[in-house]
């Protein structure tokens, strides 16, 4: 008779953080009067690049942070001075594989296209404007506020695919006085390689117009289709954040609503069923492939804040959700592997 091992297991600690470690972990990491909460974070190899905060003028200088080292060190990137403050609400993306990482769109006083960083040689940093006249081609892209922008590793360098939030380049709709809210249902497409963008009509059902929240990416075990989970997010018409999980299967590009999958063991859902997380941008990554972890985000009922941005006892500053399931897990299951679960192969085929 075999032995059974068990599995690998770590604990969630949920304890509650006074709100007060907020406004000291601020006056630590911002300059004055200086927004950088929606910049970019990119990880290459062993170094963490700081994109925007600290620079009341553009430069071509970057923070990074050295994970094996631990330290802190200022590098100039060749291209450009394109780093500067305030461009918020930006799609961040990283291309783990090609030492590439990128920034679209956001709102910024001096530019919304995307910044194309290239690390591949920590030693010889550069960066390109791609929407200048050696940039990328294809189809229009619209400035997408506030929404998502992730990687797969698909084509020859990988692809970016962008959607949802705010499509700001429309404008300013007349009846909410909101920019127009993006259509879910069109998919934009980055081919890394060629510097191409297309369009990509999606079917389905997609989550309802919103922007701020996160989007993590699974693939399935024969590399063969991608699976791209979104979580939560706020609508700036409808005054109100979501707590709704939906996938958007690659290569089909089919929208599959998990929602009820995942309330089943939501405990936030039990607690008030109007409650919403959003300010998830860049606070949900995926574990192993297997798992979402999503760190923090801030919890409202309708428009109204229960946490103001601090931890709490009872809405989780810490979560995580298991992507071959769509059931929310109390703790981290370090050996956890990735299967398609059956809400998406039995809407799209396959398994």
């Amino acid at each position: 008779m075999g032995v059974e091992r068990a599995i690998p297991q770590a604990a969630l600690n949920n304890e509650t953080i006074d709100s007060k470690t907020t406004v000291a972990y601020r006056n630590a990491v911002r300059a004055v009067g200086v927004d950088t909460t929606n910049g970019a974070v990119w990880p290459i190899n062993d170094t963490l690049y700081v994109f925007g905060g600290g620079f009341e003028t553009p430069t071509n200088t970057l923070s990074a942070y050295n994970v094996s080292t631990g330290t802190w060190k200022d590098v100039t990137v060749a291209g450009g001075d394109f780093n500067f403050a305030q461009r918020t609400a930006a799609q961040v993306a990283t291309a783990p594989e090609s030492g590439l990482g990128f920034i679209f769109g956001g709102n910024t006083p001096y530019m919304s296209g995307m910044i194309r960083f290239d690390a591949s040689n920590p030693d010889n940093l550069v960066w390109t404007n791609e929407t200048l006249s050696h940039g990328s081609k294809g189809v229009q892209v619209p400035n997408l506020v506030s929404g998502a922008l992730v990687y797969i590793p698909a084509g020859k360098e990988g692809m970016l695919i962008s959607f949802g939030g705010a499509n700001v380049t429309q404008g300013i709709s007349p009846f909410s006085g909101w920019p127009y809210d993006a259509d879910w249902l069109t998919i934009y497409v980055y081919d890394i390689a060629s510097h191409t963008w297309w369009a990509q009509e999606a079917s389905g059902s997609p989550p309802s117009n919103r922007g701020a929240f996160c989007a993590v990416v699974t693939t399935s075990p024969d590399n063969g289709a991608f699976h791209i989970t979104t979580y939560g997010g706020w609508s700036l018409a409808d005054q109100r954040s979501y707590e709704d999980v939906n996938i958007l299967s690659i290569p089909s590009f089919t929208w599959i609503d998990a929602t009820e999958l995942s309330d089943q063991t939501n405990k936030e859902q039990q607690v008030n069923s109007n409650i919403g997380r959003d300010a998830l941008s860049g606070a949900c990554q995926a574990y192993r492939g297997s798992q979402m972890i999503v760190l923090g985000g801030e919890i409202r009922a309708g428009a109204d804040s229960l946490t103001n941005g601090a931890c709490s006892n009872v809405f989780e500053p810490v979560r995580v959700l298991d992507l071959s399931t769509y059931k929310w897990q109390t703790e981290l299951n370090t050996s956890s592997t990735y299967e398609v679960p059956a809400v998406i192969y039995d809407t799209i085929g396959g398994e």
